[in-house]
């Protein structure tokens, strides 16, 4: 299920992008500082899942959206190498 997972959210991302950038500037920290505390990260992309669309909260939950968000947060929060 993972993998359908994956896809659906891969498909979501331009958007995920700007929801998680969005929460990162009203949170008034810098990415390059985000990306190495995991337990901020794990709150900043609990946040963001409140907001996305209810049709993929059905879908995702909670912690499958988290450890999603984690594994691509360079992606997210825009400083992929």
């Amino acid at each position: 299920m993972s993998v359908v997972v994956d896809r659906m959210l891969e498909d979501y991302l331009p958007h995920l992008t700007g929801l998680v950038t969005g929460a990162l500037k009203k949170s008034m920290r810098s990415a390059e500082t985000a990306l190495h505390e995991e337990v901020f990260l794990r709150k900043l992309f609990g946040a963001v899942y409140d907001v996305i669309p209810k049709p993929i909260r059905r879908f995702v939950g909670e912690e499958m959206f988290i450890e999603y968000c984690l594994r691509h947060k360079r992606k997210l929060l825009g400083k992929e190498s």
